[in-house]
């Protein structure tokens, strides 16, 4: 399921700012956000739209044509703003529950990264060229249909939901131990091996995906020189024993990937997810298998801890932005906190304030 940039929610709570007579901080779930001072009341229904967003071109936005609609982490008079609050009235006229995804009907969408935007564009362009020559051909429709080059149902995106959208968390799992990881400025690889058995037959299905494709013959690549360059698929058979199927993500740092910010001389593949069908492998044991099975120094993200969840939104979104990164000499960008099937991120707001490009 795609990420819901903008939703209907309730203001949960309105502060003052020091010096500031025009403004106020709204709380929203877990986001504080900037607004217009009396512009809102503590209750009232609104539509949040979330950072990362990007604005159609409308009445309603007009005023984010210098920002180029693009929603991102701001500070105001040394408060820190991420995300927009609009009134309902934005909406078409109809009733709206609380938390109700809204982000298709107003036409908004997610900030593309020059290294994702580039992704997209090499797939527009084959799909433009020879695939719609061959698109003509029925047989061609029925053996290579574009679904084929979907990123898989049956594996998880790597877009963790963020803490702010899921406070609840919090209270919900006080006693749980979560793996804490450093999150990675990157950009998303994601690996598979499924497994055919029949009596003494084996076959072996294998792909890589970049965050949306699968980009299995995009020779030349980041996803298709890391694939080469840690052995991927030899790895993934080794692990996969009686499995029905192993799933490995990571994250792909280096050159001309997020403009290098962990200065790196050749493209590095950090793994944060290692999956077979009964679930997701901790940390510690994941570590463990890469360690045995991998010949090519494949490494696991930077561990930070093990944690009990702190009691407030603020107090993690402080942790993760406590040290600076353990692979470079910059800010950390976050925090990932997992725990069997429950995992979600903590974004530095500080990175994004240093480092968020237009």
């Amino acid at each position: 399921m795609e990420r819901s940039l903008a939703h209907v929610e309730e203001i949960i709570s309105l502060t003052p700012i020091d010096v500031a007579d025009r403004i106020e901080t709204a709380q929203i779930l877990g986001w504080y956000v900037v607004v217009k001072k009396d512009e809102f009341k503590v209750g009232d229904k609104i539509v949040y739209v979330e950072v990362d967003s990007v604005l159609p071109e409308t009445e309603w936005s007009e005023f984010m044509r210098e920002r180029k609609f693009r929603v991102k982490t701001i500070k105001l008079r040394k408060q820190i703003s991420q995300g927009i609050v609009f009134p309902l009235d934005i909406l078409p006229k109809k009733s709206y529950k609380t938390g109700q995804d809204v982000t298709e009907v107003l036409g908004i969408t997610k900030y593309e990264t020059p290294t994702e935007r580039n992704d997209r564009e090499r797939e527009s362009i084959k799909a433009s060229k020879l695939q719609k020559f061959l698109m003509r051909n029925k047989w061609y429709r029925r053996l290579f249909s574009r679904k084929k080059e979907s990123f898989p149902s049956f594996i998880k995106k790597t877009d963790e939901t963020r803490l702010q959208n899921m406070p609840q968390i919090l209270t919900s799992h006080p006693n749980e131990w979560f793996d804490v990881t450093e999150k990675l400025d990157g950009t998303s690889f994601t690996a598979f091996l499924i497994q055919h058995k029949f009596l003494w037959w084996t076959r072996y299905d294998y792909g890589i995906c970049s965050r949306n494709f699968r980009r299995d013959k995009a020779v030349g690549s980041a996803w298709y020189e890391i694939s080469k360059k840690y052995k991927i698929k030899e790895l993934l058979k080794d692990l996969i024993c009686q499995e029905k199927y192993v799933v490995l993500q990571g994250e792909i740092i280096g050159p001309d990937i997020q403009k290098n910010k962990y200065k790196l001389k050749e493209l590095e593949l950090y793994v944060f997810n290692l999956i077979f069908p009964d679930g997701r492998c901790s940390h510690d044991f994941m570590s463990k298998l890469l360690i045995r099975n991998s010949t090519t120094s494949l490494k696991p993200v930077p561990l930070v801890c093990e944690m009990h969840l702190l009691p407030t939104v603020q107090e993690m979104v402080d942790f993760a932005g406590k040290d600076k990164s353990v692979l470079a000499d910059i800010p950390r960008e976050g925090i990932v906190c997992r725990s069997g099937d429950i995992s979600f991120k903590v974004i530095n707001p500080n990175f994004l304030l240093k480092y968020e490009e237009d």
